[in-house]
Order: C-alpha cells, then sequence, then structure tokens
C-alpha cells in the first residue's frame, strides 16, 4: 500500500478472521490515526427514525464529485459523521473538490468525522465464495457505524462497494450487499448514499438489474441530478445506444481494415499471378509464331515434328489458361461481361471449342437445343467456356465410338443445359464431389488436376445458376447439368457487330513492338509472308522513331515494354499520328486478365491478343482492323 495512506488498525472489540481487511485513511501527516476517541459530545439519535437511502447514478465523474462533496461538506457542516467508501481516484477527486470549497477535510479526519475506506479492499475482505459475507461485513462497517452513531448527531453514509460489484457484472452479490446495509440501518440510524457508474449498466441485457437497483431506493438521483428514475432510465438507455453505437462503428472500422487487408493481398496475388502468367506465355509464343510460319511456308520435311510441337505447345497453353482461370475463378474478384444471348449461340461456341478434342477421342456428339426461345442473360465467353468444360469432360470419360448427348432445354423458369455420356460412370459418394477443386475421381488415366468442373460450377454461381451431377453407377454413364435463369423479356435486343471477313485483306503497314526478339521477329517474318509491309522495334524510342519514318496502319504493341508500357507508347504513337492519318492498335501481350483487357478497351485499343498468338487468331484481328478503315 502506498505510504500516503496510513493502515489503520483492525477495529477491536469484533470476531477476528484471516486475510482481514486493511483500511486506510487518508491524512496529511504521517502519522497513524489512532481509534481512541476524542473528548466529544455524545449525542443519541432516536432509534425508531428512519433515514433516506438514496441511489446516485453517475456518467462523469465531475458530476459524481459535485454530488459528493455537498452530501459529505452538508454533514460535516451539520456536525455529522460522514463515511466516504469509494474508489481511491474517487476519493482524491472528492478530496480536492472539498478543499476547494474551504472544506476543514484535515480536521475532520483527525476527529474521525471524516472516515475513508477503500470499495475494493472492502470488497476483497467481506466476500466469501462469491457472496458478500454478513459476519465480515458487521465486523467491518457494524463496528464503525456504531462508534459513529455514538459519537456525532447523526451519520452519513456513501458507498461505492456495491458500483465495484456492478463493474465486474455480479448483479446478485451487489443487491446482497445492497441487502446488508438495509439490515445494518434497521440498527442504526444514518443516511446511505450509493454510488452507481451508469455505464456499468450499459448492455442491452442489464435492464434488470438496473430497474432492481432503481427501485430497491427511497430516492434516485439522475447522472446531473435534475430527475428522478424516471430520467436515470432515459440516461441509461442513451449510454446503452451510445454503446452499441460505438460497438457497431469500432465492429465496421475493424471490417473495413480487414477487407482493406484483403483487397491489398488480392491485389499483390493479382499482381504476381499477372506478371506470372506474361512471363509464362512470352517463351511459348516465338515457338507456336515459328511453327506457323514453317506451316505458312509449306515445308513437308518436318511435318510431323512441326504437328507435335504445335500440338504439345497448344497443350501448354490451355494448361496455363486452366491455372489461371482456376485463379481468377476461385481467389479473383471476376466481373461477368453479360449480354442477351440465345443458349443455342453459346452452345454453337463451346461445340467450336472442343471439335478437335471430340474427333481426337473418336466420340460422337450430338447436340439438342432449340435456335430460339432460351434466352440467358450471360457472360458468353465464360459460359462457352464452361459448357466446353462439361463436353470435354464426357469425351474423356468416353471410349472411342460412345455417344455424348449435348441438350439444353426450358425446365421451371430456368434453362439446363446438361451433357450426358456412356463413359465411366460415378460412385454415388462422387456426386457431391465431381464438382469440387482437384476432385479427378477415382480413375489415374485421366490428364489434368481436376480444375475444370471446379470452374463451371464457379461460373454457374457467377450467373445465379446451380450444377449437378447424375450417374447410375460406375461403368454406366454420367450427366452433368448446369441451370441458369431465363433472362426477363426485353423489347429489344442489342446489336452485335461483324468482326471479321472471311479472307485477310494484305498489304498493309504493320509495327510490331516487341522486347522479346525471338517473338518479334517471328510475328514479323509471319506477317510479311501474309503479305503486309513490316517494321520491327523491340523498345519504345525505336518504335516512335520508325512510326514517323513509316506511319504505319497498325501497330501491334507489347504491353509489358521495358522503357514504358504498350499503353503509355499507344498514347505517344496516336499524338503523332495527326489528321488524316488514323491509326489502329492491337495489344499483344501475355496478360489475359480483364483489367488489362479494359484497360486496352479504354485507352482505344482496337484488339488485345494474348500471346502464343495462332495464325487464325491474329489473321482475324488484322481482318477486322483493315475491314473498319
Amino acid at each position: 500500500m502506498d505510504a500516503s495512506w496510513p493502515r489503520r488498525p483492525r477495529l477491536s472489540g469484533g470476531p477476528s478472521y484471516s486475510g482481514g481487511l486493511d483500511i486506510s485513511w487518508l491524512s496529511t501527516e504521517s502519522e497513524r490515526i489512532k481509534m481512541t476517541t476524542t473528548e466529544h459530545t455524545t449525542r443519541t439519535p432516536s432509534t425508531t427514525a428512519r433515514c433516506q437511502h438514496t441511489a446516485k447514478f453517475f456518467v462523469e465523474e465531475s458530476d459524481l464529485y459535485s454530488t459528493l462533496a455537498h452530501f459529505v461538506s452538508e454533514g460535516l457542516n451539520d456536525d455529522q459523521g460522514v463515511v466516504v467508501t469509494a474508489t481511491r481516484s474517487h476519493w482524491k477527486g472528492l478530496r480536492l473538490h472539498l478543499s476547494n470549497a474551504d472544506v476543514r477535510i484535515d480536521e475532520a479526519i483527525q476527529q474521525d468525522q471524516l472516515v475513508f475506506l477503500d470499495a475494493r479492499e472492502l470488497r476483497n475482505a467481506i466476500m466469501v465464495k462469491g457472496t458478500p459475507d454478513q459476519e465480515r461485513f458487521d465486523e467491518i462497517i457494524g463496528e464503525q457505524l456504531a462508534q459513529m452513531v455514538e459519537r456525532w448527531s447523526h451519520v452519513r453514509v456513501y458507498d461505492e462497494t456495491v458500483d465495484v460489484l456492478a463493474a465486474d457484472s455480479q448483479f446478485g452479490p451487489m443487491r446482497q450487499l445492497e441487502q446488508l446495509w438495509e439490515q445494518l440501518r434497521s440498527r442504526h440510524e444514518f443516511t446511505l448514499m450509493s454510488g452507481y457508474g451508469l455505464e456499468h449498466f450499459g448492455e442491452f441485457d442489464e435492464e434488470e438489474p438496473f430497474d432492481n437497483v432503481c427501485n430497491a431506493h427511497q430516492e434516485v438521483l439522475a447522472a446531473d441530478d435534475d430527475g428522478g428514475r424516471q430520467v436515470a432510465r432515459w440516461q441509461r438507455r442513451a449510454i446503452v445506444l451510445s454503446k452499441r453505437l460505438e460497438q457497431e462503428q469500432r465492429a465496421n472500422r475493424e471490417l473495413e481494415e480487414a477487407l482493406e487487408e484483403q483487397r491489398e493481398r488480392q491485389r499483390r496475388v493479382d499482381e504476381f499471378m499477372g506478371q506470372f502468367t506474361h512471363e509464362l506465355r512470352n517463351p511459348l509464343a516465338p515457338i507456336l509464331t515459328a511453327i506457323e510460319m514453317m506451316n505458312l511456308r509449306g515445308d513437308a520435311t518436318n511435318e510431323r515434328e512441326r504437328s507435335i510441337i504445335e500440338r504439345q505447345v497448344g497443350n501448354l497453353v490451355a494448361l496455363v489458361d486452366d491455372y489461371l482461370d482456376a485463379f481468377r475463378l476461385t481467389f479473383g474478384d471476376v466481373e461477368l461481361q453479360e449480354m442477351r444471348i440465345e443458349a443455342a449461340d453459346v452452345v454453337g461456341e463451346a461445340v467450336a471449342k472442343v471439335a478437335p478434342l471430340i474427333e481426337k477421342r473418336d466420340v460422337h456428339l450430338k447436340v439438342d437445343v432449340a435456335n430460339t426461345g432460351l434466352m440467358l442473360e450471360a457472360d458468353p465467353q465464360r459460359l462457352a467456356q464452361a459448357i466446353a468444360q462439361l463436353v470435354d469432360n464426357a469425351a474423356r470419360a468416353s471410349e472411342p465410338g460412345q455417344d455424348i448427348l449435348l441438350r439444353a432445354e426450358r425446365e421451371a423458369g430456368s434453362v439446363a443445359i446438361s451433357v450426358r455420356d456412356e463413359g465411366a460412370g460415378m460412385e454415388p459418394a462422387m456426386l457431391d464431389e465431381a464438382f469440387d477443386m482437384f476432385s479427378r475421381g477415382e480413375r489415374t488415366d485421366y490428364r489434368g488436376l481436376g480444375l475444370g468442373l471446379a470452374l463451371v460450377r464457379k461460373v454457374a454461381k457467377l450467373h445465379e445458376g446451380a450444377v449437378a451431377a447424375y450417374s447410375d453407377g460406375p461403368g454406366r454413364g454420367s450427366e452433368l447439368v448446369v441451370r441458369l435463369p431465363l433472362a426477363k423479356p426485353e423489347a429489344t435486343r442489342p446489336k452485335v457487330s461483324r468482326l471479321c471477313r472471311d479472307e485477310i485483306e494484305s498489304g498493309g503497314k504493320v509495327l510490331v513492338v516487341d522486347d522479346n526478339q525471338d517473338f518479334a521477329s517471328m510475328l514479323a517474318e509471319t506477317l510479311e509472308l501474309l503479305g503486309h509491309e513490316v517494321e520491327l522495334a523491340n523498345d519504345a524510342t525505336s518504335a516512335i522513331a520508325l512510326f514517323d519514318e513509316h506511319r504505319p496502319d497498325v501497330a501491334l504493341l507489347d504491353i509489358n515494354l521495358p522503357e514504358m508500357t504498350g499503353h503509355e507508347l499507344a498514347e505517344k504513337l496516336e499524338r503523332r499520328s495527326g489528321r488524316g492519318h488514323e491509326l489502329r492498335l492491337v495489344a499483344v501481350t501475355g496478360y489475359s486478365d480483364d483489367k488489362k483487357r479494359e484497360l486496352s478497351e479504354q485507352l482505344g485499343f482496337d484488339a488485345h491478343l494474348v500471346k502464343p498468338i495462332v495464325l487464325s487468331q491474329l489473321q482475324q484481328t488484322l481482318d477486322s482492323v483493315f475491314d473498319d478503315d
């Protein structure tokens, strides 16, 4: 205990007990305050009188000090004994208020007219197994009150021990302690004020303990002393609402901080994946372009080797795309490019994607889709990718000569797109896991990572749809179904512009800019074989110089150039074009994410090609570009 808080010996005359309370008295002198009775006129109050028991609620300590200082000073001025049972911080605040009011505190303490008890120490001393013990309470408080009642005209008591219990949500022991005070008032005449912090009743489920306090006291003082029970209730409700608002605001701040951290982590992962796939595609681009160039030259001596390289590069490109799609759809922020489109059109696009595999697997694909009447609000590219994956899965599960049925039909306000095969089938336990990430079933002769059907489910969910798998068991085939909501009726259908012609018109002037020299040279030679006049640059500075000299019609720009981005270079080239010369821009990059595509579109690019580029894709793009001239 602090040296400035003299330790008073245990009150004599009562039963002893282990772990007794050390009662601290405040004094400006270092001497111990003795318990001997000083000469004073003894007054015997009427034993039948009953004095007020008041509950004082407070929010701000200044409110408490003002009320308590008046309570104490009035008693001291009327020659009454005063006992203050409070926390040390509140006692220090009260002492300051009394000193400012010129109350003779030191004299009152020396005469035992003013007694201070530490509320927390008192609580610890009287509690036995979590309950206030009457014997200990009477020994400490009862004897103290008995002596003061004998010495002074009247006694006033302020008690915060009940509030110490309330602060720990010990409302049952709090009420029991109030009852002990009431029993003591039945034996001695004294005025009792119990102090309670309103914030200790600040939860929604603490209204009943608060009402019990209000009902147990003859008088209730609200926090500002200007109201009684009802005002105190209003003040408590205001605190409850304020605390709940603070909790919600804090929770919202924590949630926003967590979301911001998640967005930052996602941004870094997206940036890494974008750079990773860009670097992975770059070596593939010149390989595939070189194969395309050899095919254009028509050299038959290495046709078999070219076919193998082309096929394996295509497999590697598809694997990279699968990885990237799995990442984006599972962890990324995917935005659908939705439009109104017939299911037949999407199915047709999906069939075109899997046609080579169907031929390779020697299976028979049957399509049963109405040309009109199954209108969807969907992202054609994503949905065609999902349907193609269903057919791909069926083809790989089928033996040569078996049938696969691809069907789209109306089904209770939705479109059910199903793929049924006669192949391996599934165990009943696998039906719920078929669309899980990395699920490959029990067969080990399938290649791949088990990402395809997980992507199908993700695409379906993005379209507010669902997936399901059905099978009669191993060896009896399977049916995989995607159900999507029908599009709402619309008066007009947006027009779809034609992007390319069947034949490419050669003879254009093309500028190729790419820091990958192998890819750039292969792409330039391919364009020359197609009849174009080509200029080649491996950096932005050279590109600007060649542009000024040759004034090309089309610029094929790598996005990830060392000096500046392809987007920045495009802005410089367009500013140098001048009147009468319209430059067509084509992004050629390893970045395939939607954000890069959108940026290219916003900056006026006519097309966005992802490496490696196949010849047919290049032909279609150039055909579209020259067609618009």
